[in-house]
């Protein structure tokens, strides 16, 4: 199994970083690959831009983006660490998410009947 370990915290020290070491080690020892990706530290910008929206119209995705659905289409499993902040997750992990799983290439609701009240 190959499993992406993203980790979305500033600080290597912190509670979430161990989470993530510990989760690397555990799968690694248990005869499975990982991924480490810290989205922080590739530079990965969370802001959701008109770039994004005409990749959701059919627009080739951004480099960034494409290289997050690349570490998706390898996975078999995912793990996103991070702290809770105000019952969510900060706002790097929402961006990653938001961009990287996009319209159109995780879903398109186009091809679905729409309901009718």
């Amino acid at each position: 199994m190959h499993v992406p370990v993203v980790l979305d915290h500033p600080d290597p020290t912190s509670f979430s970083a161990a989470v993530a070491r510990h989760v690397i080690d555990g799968a690694g020892a248990a005869g499975h690959s990982v991924e480490p990706a810290d989205p922080q530290a590739e530079g990965f910008d969370p802001r959701w831009s008109r770039a994004d929206i005409a990749a959701d119209r059919g627009a080739a995705a951004s480099a960034d983006v494409r290289k997050g659905q690349a570490r998706i289409a390898r996975a078999d499993a995912i793990c996103l660490a991070f702290p809770l902040f105000w019952w969510g997750m900060p706002a790097m992990i929402k961006g990653r998410v938001d961009r990287v799983w996009n319209w159109g290439w995780t879903d398109d609701q186009q091809d679905e009947p729409e309901l009718s009240l």
